[in-house]
């Protein structure tokens, strides 16, 4: 095991021992690194800190461990509110001023920054709810890939350039790969 992983493992075991009803095994500590081992050991024991303060009833599972060392990560980000994004929107409403971020692709998936330009003000009232709508869905897409395991996003990557390769033969006129 390199340095990161034995930091993981002291961080479960130090987590542990504020449930007195817990007893991890070998299998366990396997378990925990196959969920968190790519990530940094001190992200996960501040993970493990913020939990021992929580007040829960029983040990957390990998998952959850997982899940509040990316909540604290998304605190740094400071990722805005749909609310937020839709006021930044209101007060710099031009195309590209947001180039590759949530609100601009939000912006895209309703027809792009000159829709919402060139659209009757009567019509803002939808315009806020649609946004509001489509950059949620964006923002939570983007909060699962980045906390998808790397071994699934791999995974889901090769099945993607899979799909394309059988639509390029398909087109094309040749046998499918499966």
């Amino acid at each position: 095991m390199d340095s990161n992983e034995d930091r993981i493992i002291d961080a479960i075991a130090i987590l542990s021992a504020e449930f007195p009803n817990i007893t991890l095994t070998q299998a366990n500590y396997k378990a925990y690194l196959l969920v968190l081992g790519d990530l940094p050991a001190e992200l996960v024991e501040l993970a493990c800190q913020e939990l021992a303060t929580s007040g829960r009833e029983f040990f957390p599972p990998a998952g959850v461990i997982r899940q509040t060392a990316f909540n604290i990560e998304e605190a740094v980000d400071e990722i805005p509110s749909a609310l937020e994004a839709w006021g930044a929107v209101k007060g710099q409403p031009y195309e590209g001023s947001y180039e590759g971020d949530l609100i601009d692709r939000a912006m895209k998936t309703l027809g792009g920054w000159r829709a919402w330009g060139n659209s009757n003000i009567d019509d803002e009232p939808s315009w806020r709810a649609r946004f509001i709508q489509a950059y949620e869905i964006l923002a939570q897409r983007e909060r699962d890939e980045r906390r998808r395991l790397p071994k699934v996003a791999g995974y889901i990557e090769q099945k993607k350039a899979e799909k394309v390769d059988n639509e390029i033969k398909r087109l094309l006129g040749e046998k499918r790969i499966d």
